[in-house]
């Protein structure tokens, strides 16, 4: 049997390659339907542009024969109005031209000899018409400008002008055709392209339709092997998280019997050596002679040193095992504990310590809660104030039986939670003394903005809260 992941991989590969395949083919369609447009608007332009040219053409005849006309007319009358009809017929002859010979570069590259002929007949025409003109208006002999008139010259000069300009226009029809031949084609070629998408896409979703019952039966059958087996996997999960939150219990436990038998330990057999050698002093210092100063000196500071020895001996005995809990309960323990921190460490500590109803096990976590809070405080926060808060909390939406809450707040450095490293067990390790009994822990802290430390277990009794 195919494991869910391979069964997956097929059922991903069977939709998928054939959806590659109709996409790939859907864009090839599209790009010959691109390139066919853009074919398809090539000539298009081509065709406007034959189209305007023509009526270059045209409107070239008729100014031609209206400078003609214009000219004959002034001749044969001497009105003068002609002349100005004839210059404005003649003004309009040289852009005309140059439109013409621009729109023959533009597709040609060059003028053809057709319209370099017709360039130069019309400037004879004009040279033509202007000798008359003048011949006219200078009022000389009148058969000179007569035989100009009735000379076969400008009717061969316009003969020349209109077959050239036929030569022209039948290579601008040639254009045309090839043009529209070119648009009609390519406006085919994007009608079957369409047609051509339209019906690959209607076969994949006839396609797609046919298979699709039978992808979903695999998919729902993948989907049942994959929740077996995710259930399988939170299945060992939850079992080996018990089996670590048990061992680390476990060591818990272990290390508080140690504690305790460390203390008992240190305190039995360090006790009664350092007691018999502060007797011994005692006694050694009432067998020397008063006048022996320096050897009294040396057996005062031997005596202060066993003193010392003895402080220390018993602040590590309470450490260990914090008899102070035991005899005069949670929050006298922890007054004396934050007194002796701030003589050791010099960080001002305040405190508001309600009386709270928890089991020996809850106010022992409580209290090396605020033993390890107070030593990473000493190590790492530079601090110079250090709060104490310990109350009793009716139900809220979180803890929907009253809690006792333990705050623990300094105005040190802070630091970045998520990335920093600092002492990390000791973090991991409040949280599962805390969790392991059913309370909750928070830390927040940021840089600059100090530390604070809130947890919170469940009241074995809930006791009158203020104002209830």
């Amino acid at each position: 049997m195919p494991t869910p992941q391979l069964a997956r991989r097929r059922l991903v590969r069977s939709v998928i390659t054939p959806l590659v395949l109709g996409l790939g083919l859907a864009v090839a369609v599209l790009l010959l339907n691109e390139v066919s447009q853009y074919q398809a608007r090539r000539a298009s332009a081509q065709v406007v542009e034959s189209l305007k040219t023509r009526q270059q053409f045209s409107s070239l005849r008729r100014t031609i024969l209206d400078a003609e006309t214009a000219q004959r007319g002034y001749m044969l009358t001497g009105n003068p109005s002609y002349l100005q009809a004839h210059k404005e017929a003649v003004d309009k002859l040289g852009p005309i031209v140059d439109r013409l010979r621009d729109a023959y570069s533009r597709n040609d590259k060059a003028a053809p000899e057709a319209f370099t002929l017709l360039a130069r007949h019309i400037q004879r025409k004009i040279a033509e018409m202007e000798i008359g003109i003048r011949l006219r208006r200078d009022g000389g002999d009148s058969t000179a400008w007569q035989g100009v008139l009735q000379s076969e010259m400008g009717k061969e000069l316009m003969d020349a002008i209109n077959d050239e300009i036929e030569t022209l226009i039948g290579d601008l029809e040639s254009t045309y055709q090839n043009a529209d031949a070119r648009l009609k084609r390519a406006l085919s070629v994007s009608r079957l392209s369409v047609l051509l998408l339209t019906v690959v896409a209607a076969v994949a979703f006839i396609i797609h339709l046919f298979r699709n019952e039978q992808h979903v039966r695999k998919e729902i059958a993948l989907q049942k092997d994959l929740k077996d087996e995710r259930d399988q996997l939170d299945e060992q999960v939850r079992k080996r998280t018990a089996a670590l939150r048990n061992l680390a219990t476990h060591l818990q436990n272990v290390q508080e019997t140690e504690r305790s038998h460390l203390a008992r330990e240190l305190h039995d057999e360090l006790g009664s050596m350092l007691t018999a050698a502060k007797l011994d002093t005692a006694r050694l210092g009432k067998m020397l002679p008063p006048e022996n100063k320096d050897a009294s000196t040396r057996l005062q500071h031997l005596n202060s040193t066993i003193d010392q020895v003895i402080a220390i001996k018993r602040r590590i005995i309470e450490d260990l095992r914090p008899s102070s809990l035991q005899h005069l309960g949670l929050v006298n323990a922890l007054e004396h504990m934050t007194q002796e921190f701030a003589q050791r460490s010099g960080i001002a500590v305040t405190h508001a310590l309600q009386k709270v109803e928890l089991g020996e096990d809850a106010q022992l976590t409580l209290y090396r809660v605020v033993q390890e809070a107070l030593t990473n405080i000493a190590k790492y926060a530079q601090a110079t104030q250090v709060h104490l808060q310990l109350q009793p909390l009716p139900p809220d939406a979180h803890h929907p039986t009253p809690t006792a809450e333990l705050r623990v707040e300094d105005n040190g450095k802070g630091f970045d939670v998520d990335k920093t490293q600092i002492n990390k067990h000791g973090l991991m390790g409040m949280r599962h003394r805390i969790e392991a009994i059913e309370g909750t822990l928070d830390l927040h802290s940021q840089p600059g903005q100090g530390t604070h430390i809130t947890a919170r277990l469940p009241l074995e009794t809930a006791p009158a809260l203020p104002g209830a």
